[in-house]
């Protein structure tokens, strides 16, 4: 059976490949995924999957977000959301960088500011 519009998880355009966030805060990891019909999303750190028993990993919107409380150095890593439906499969990989502090923040962003610059 055809259904009409439908097509497989593309990437959006856009999205960052690298989250820079302190120690302690909490982050929201989106899966900028989309397609027709609505795509079944996984989670994986660093090649293992992210399971919502974990106390302070929480999934929202299908998947399409992964919430991330009380950052601790050890959440640093590769986060992978696959995104799979009837028509196909789209994977996104997205870095997520810990810092301690705001002025290592700072220190962070405005290196990266300026290797950019030079580019």
């Amino acid at each position: 059976m055809f259904c009409s519009g439908a097509q497989p998880p593309q990437v959006k355009a856009q999205y960052p490949a690298t989250l820079v966030v302190q120690l302690g805060s909490t982050v929201r990891i989106s899966c900028p995924v989309y397609g027709h019909p609505r795509s079944l999303v996984s989670w994986t750190k660093d090649s293992d999957a992210v399971h919502l028993g974990w106390q302070r990993f929480h999934v929202q919107r299908g998947g399409a977000w992964l919430y991330v409380t009380d950052i601790q150095p050890t959440d640093a890593g590769r986060y992978t959301c696959e995104a799979t439906n009837g028509f196909g499969t789209a994977t996104v990989t997205i870095n997520l960088l810990v810092v301690r502090e705001s002025r290592q923040f700072t220190l962070f962003v405005n290196k990266l500011f300026q290797i950019f610059a030079d580019v």
